[in-house]
């Protein structure tokens, strides 16, 4: 029976030539309706339709405006508008075939290719040099439904296939009963070897002649030869010889993967490359507009090679034959009773809980309740699909014509107005799409009251665009009040239930309340699995919330495996390029990076990213995710300046975007303190750091593991400019709400245990430290494994601690380890690698194997320069650890001049006042004052202590050594007298400071007892002589060099100065 309304059309014919589409036409059993007079069409739907019958089947056949992928996207986004129930859409034409896809497979001229699946051949990027095809093009289209699966499958068995051919071939006789349908005879069905080029051969092919001097594909042929015919140009030799040529009659079909792109393919050699590496057995150009449209098949007839040898011959039979299949497919398709309105949206229909509505009699026709209806069901579509702004341009149209015929107040404007707000939210507008949210649901309110399911989906939605917006406890309040509601009205299985579910669950995340959001999200993916299917995108975006919580926990594998299932059905569900997919890569590269697994982190961001920039824009949210974690896999790569860099430009792009004070922002000035701080930068790190904290702490509370973050690194910065007490007392009180808030064993708490051990070792207790230190490394194994990154870098630690206590065997056996493995994991050129070899070259130094240590250092500065750069802190550190050695070969020119060298550098890239300038300026008063340059030695002494009083007080650490080393170079001049002074007064100072057996103290004591022999005072010098041995014994241990040392002077009774 003739369908009532554009409803009822479940199947779409595409064509893009007039052959193509007459061949489909003529195989209509019954024509409706031509040019749209009878059915219509939506408003601003400029397609040309002519809608029919063939079979069983109402068909609407649509006409492209020309050829391409872009052509066929327009047509399908506006069939979509106007025909809004199509299930399916048929790709129909003409096509290129592969002769030879495999080795058991031939396809001729006048073949049916039917698609599995589509690749878009020339995607990819124009560089300056040429263009680059992705490398992996399969995974560019998603591929067809489960309904469409099942069916091809079932018709590629070898009798089912043979069935289809003889229903193409009655349909083909129907058809040839006109002359145009007619098969063109084998003798024009030529192919010709892949290499071949269609030129003017000789003796055509004359010296002015450019096809004289064509050899290769690069090389042009004149345009004459373009549009003339093989035989007259003389195509006639390098055949290639077919077995299927004498019964090629018979139309054969075929079905694989269909490459479309928007040029016509004319290389044989092209062909054949891209056939070999993607499986493809035919070549055409509007099916990928089509395919992440709707779903899709493309059924093309063979009408050429894919080569230079073209004609025209083949196109009116390919087009029958291609007609042909797409009847004979329809006699198999059985459609799937499928809605495109939601299913708790039609459940609601059913038990007539919306009120009736009725549209202003002055109305024009196309803004009536079946129109509106179509079109919200197209917005809601389009944005599940991540088409956001097409469906923001429709809804902008839907909401106008409602308010202007409707008025403010009707149900279809409030629909319009939400889907608006929807396409917004996706766009990443977040704070516009919560006043579009905020106002449909203040109307709902009023209008259907706070219990109406239309309020409570609208009060869910709001609840997302908060949390777009980074206020994660407004969100959880109002999550619980719909949650209630939802339960209370609804049920507990509803779809509007299980998504203030799954809002709950995320706002929980987003506090850092992971425990509680694990719970919450479990129980919404069990109801989501049993009421929507394990394959339902809501399903996978709860998914991936549990996969979030659990990441959050540190339990990075587990997070890590979930997120590779997600993943993979959101590419398979929703297609690669859907922005729910683009950010589940970004999830999947984060779990990559916590796991160690840097380089397949960096590949997958990097993927993610440039994606995200062509589907989403350069500036929308998902793409400043995907690029913050880029320069995350960046920095963990070691390439700094790259990732310093592109966080630069996240930050101000936050700022712009998301406003100075959203969580992300946050965020990245968290990060961007943490490469200053890499940088030793200190002081500018503690800035922004201190920025970060405060604002976090007002935004998200004192105990989120955000601010928590923000505390660690500020505890670093402290530790790192020497200021030991306050840095310990801010990590003890980061320690204990990681601790409380994380539990004792999470990542992030081991953290916190880190440079709480380095705040000791940094003091000299290092026995205390030692036992942080090994408790955090068995950890690290239990918890990362052995291998992860940050359990090296806390075996790296571990030895740092035992060399300081003279442990040289056990430390050289770890750090042997450590590099092996870095090695290994990370690579022979990475930052930590080169800090590996640097603290093997350390442990040779400490043992006084100085050649072997030089040769190392040597190694690892011309890698620090070649990988981060002449002037980074790490290249320089090296540098200075050079010079100190060769110093200590008593090399003392060529010591001086890398010393002094390495100070310029330190001035010109840290500053004067930096703590590594400091230790620069030290090396260089002590290499003056071992070449007895006794003078310019203490004016720099006196110089470098200035500093340090002014930068960190009287009674620092740093400033008591600075006036040890002064008392030293006092000592060295005879300048006795004034040494036991300063001595005196450090010693005095450490005692109170440090302890009086502090490690410290005790080199006080040595210094003292040596400076009272010299002032001949050799009782009291004696005396405390023994005391510090006595207190070396206790506190070093009687083997330490330090004990040994004191032991040889006490009993020779000799004092040498220290």
């Amino acid at each position: 029976m003739r369908p009532t309304n554009r409803d009822e059309f479940q199947i779409a014919i595409l064509c893009a030539l007039n052959p193509e589409a007459d061949a489909v036409e003529a195989l209509f059993d019954e024509t409706y309706d031509k040019f749209s007079q009878y059915y219509g069409r939506q408003l601003g739907d400029k397609n040309t339709y002519i809608t029919g019958r063939m079979g069983q089947h109402h068909v609407v056949l649509c006409y492209l405006p020309g050829m391409g992928k872009t052509s066929a996207a327009t047509v399908a986004a506006n069939l979509r508008v106007s025909y809004t129930h199509v299930q399916l859409a048929l790709v129909v034409g003409v096509c290129g075939g592969v002769p030879f896809p495999s080795s058991n497979m031939e396809i001729m001229l006048g073949d049916v290719i039917i698609s599995d699946s589509v690749i878009e051949y020339d995607f990819g990027r124009q560089y300056p040099d040429g263009f680059q095809q992705k490398s992996d093009v399969k995974d560019i289209l998603g591929r067809p439904n489960q309904e469409i699966r099942s069916l091809l499958r079932g018709l590629n068995g070898r009798i089912s296939r043979i069935e289809l051919q003889e229903q193409i071939h009655k349909h083909l006789q129907n058809l040839q009963a006109q002359p145009q349908w007619q098969y063109p005879g084998a003798g024009h069905d030529v192919l010709y070897k892949a290499s071949y080029r269609h030129k003017h051969n000789p003796p055509d092919a004359i010296h002015q002649c450019i096809c004289f001097d064509c050899h290769c594909d690069n090389d042009p042929v004149c345009s004459e030869a373009q549009e003339t015919d093989c035989i007259i140009i003389g195509c006639a030799e390098k055949f290639v010889q077919r077995q299927r040529l004498e019964s090629a009659a018979s139309s054969s079909v075929h079905f694989g993967v269909i490459a479309s792109g928007d040029t016509v393919v004319k290389s044989g050699n092209f062909r054949d490359k891209i056939a070999q590496r993607e499986g493809v057995i035919g070549f055409e150009m509007e099916g990928a507009g089509v395919w992440d449209s709707m779903p899709c098949i493309i059924i093309k007839g063979v009408c050429d090679y894919a080569d230079s040898h073209k004609n025209k011959k083949w196109q009116n039979y390919a087009s029958a034959v291609a007609a042909s299949g797409v009847k004979a497919f329809l006699e198999y398709w059985t459609p799937g009773l499928q809605e495109t309105t939601y299913s708790g949206q039609r459940e609601l229909d059913e038990k007539g809980i919306y009120p009736q509505t009725n549209v202003d009699d002055e109305a024009p026709k196309y803004a009536n309740e079946n129109n509106l209806k179509q079109m919200n069901d197209s917005i809601g579509y389009l944005n599940e699909q991540g088409k956001y702004e097409t469906a923001e341009r429709m809804s902008r149209q839907m909401l106008e014509l409602c308010e202007k015929f409707l008025g403010p107040q009707h149900p279809y404007t409030l629909l319009s107005m939400s889907g608006l707000a929807g396409s917004l939210h996706g766009q990443g507008k977040y704070k516009t799409a919560g006043m579009r949210y905020r106002q449909v649901l203040s109307l709902r309110e009023k209008i259907l009251g706070p219990e109406h399911p239309d309020t409570l989906m609208s009060m869910g939605n709001l609840a997302r665009s908060i949390r777009g917006q980074g206020k994660y406890k407004v969100m959880e309040r109002m999550s619980r009040q719909t949650l209630d509601l939802c339960e209370k009205v609804l049920g507990p299985e509803h779809p509007y239930t299980l998504m203030n579910l799954s809002n709950l669950a995320n706002s929980l995340s987003d506090q850092g309340k992971y425990k509680a959001a694990e719970k919450w999200n479990r129980q919404a993916l069990e109801l989501y699995e049993m009421c929507l299917g394990p394959e339902h995108p809501d399903t996978l975006k709860s998914m991936a919330g549990l996969a979030s919580s659990l990441h959050g926990q540190g339990k990075y594998e587990t997070a890590k495996k979930l997120r590779q299932q997600t993943l993979e059905l959101y590419k398979t569900i929703l297609g690669p390029e859907h922005p729910d997919t683009l950010l589940s890569m970004s999830d999947l590269a984060k779990s990559l990076l916590n796991n160690g697994q840097f380089k397949a982190g960096e590949k997958m961001s990097q993927q993610a990213f440039e994606l995200c920039e062509i589907v989403l824009g350069a500036e929308h949210p998902y793409t400043l995710t995907t690029m913050s974690c880029l320069g995350n896999s960046l920095f963990h790569l070691g390439k700094y300046e790259a990732a310093e860099k592109m966080n630069q430009q996240i930050l101000e792009l936050r700022e712009k975007i998301l406003g100075p004070e959203h969580p992300d922002t946050l965020q990245s000035m968290h990060a961007m303190a943490y490469f200053l701080l890499n940088q030793r930068k200190y002081e500018t790190a503690e800035k922004m750091n201190q920025q970060t904290l405060e604002l976090r702490e007002k935004i998200l509370g004192p105990e989120h593991p955000d601010t928590l973050q923000s505390m660690h690194v500020m505890a670093y910065c402290l530790l790192s400019q020497k200021h030991y007490k306050t840095a310990e007392k801010i990590n003890q009180q980061t320690l204990e709400l990681h601790e409380k808030i994380l539990e004792p064993e999470h990542p992030d708490t081991l953290r916190s245990m880190h440079v709480m051990a380095n705040c000791l070792l940094s003091q000299k207790h290092y026995k205390t430290a030692e036992k942080i230190y090994q408790q955090k490394l068995e950890l690290y194994k239990k918890i990362l494994g052995p291998e992860h990154p940050d359990t090296l870098r806390s075996m790296h630690a571990m030895a740092v601690c035992l060399l300081n206590q003279h442990k040289y065997e056990t430390v050289e056996k770890m750090n042997q380890q450590t590099l092996e493995l870095r090695k290994k994991i990370l690579g022979s050129e990475h930052p930590d690698t080169l800090q590996s070899m640097h603290a093997i070259a350390d442990c040779l130094f400490f043992q006084h194997k100085y050649e072997a240590a030089e040769k190392i250092y040597q190694q690892t500065l011309e890698l620090y320069k070649k990988i981060l750069g002449p002037e980074h802190p790490n290249t320089l550190q090296n540098m200075h650890a050079i010079a100190y050695l060769l110093l200590n070969q008593h090399k003392y020119e060529t010591a001086e001049k890398m010393n002094q060298q390495t100070l310029e550098l330190l001035i010109k890239i840290l500053g004067s006042e930096h703590p590594d300038t400091l230790r620069s300026m030290h090396t260089k008063a002590v290499c003056l004052l071992s070449q007895k340059n006794y003078k310019a030695a203490e004016k720099i002494f006196q110089q470098k202590l200035e500093l340090h009083k002014k930068i960190f007080g009287l009674e620092h650490p740093d400033t008591l050594q600075s006036m040890h080393a002064m008392g030293l170079c006092l000592i060295n001049q005879s300048k006795n007298k004034a040494a036991e002074k300063i001595y005196q007064q450090t010693l005095e100072l450490r005692k109170k400071i440090l302890g009086p057996e502090h490690p410290d103290t005790l080199q006080s004591m040595h210094a003292m007892a040596d400076c009272l022999f010299y002032l001949n005072k050799d009782r009291a010098a004696r005396k405390m002589h023994l005391q510090t041995l006595e207190l070396c014994e206790k506190i070093l241990g009687p083997e330490h060099p330090e004990t040994l040392s004191l032991k040889s002077r006490v009993d020779q009774y000799g004092c040498v100065c220290m």
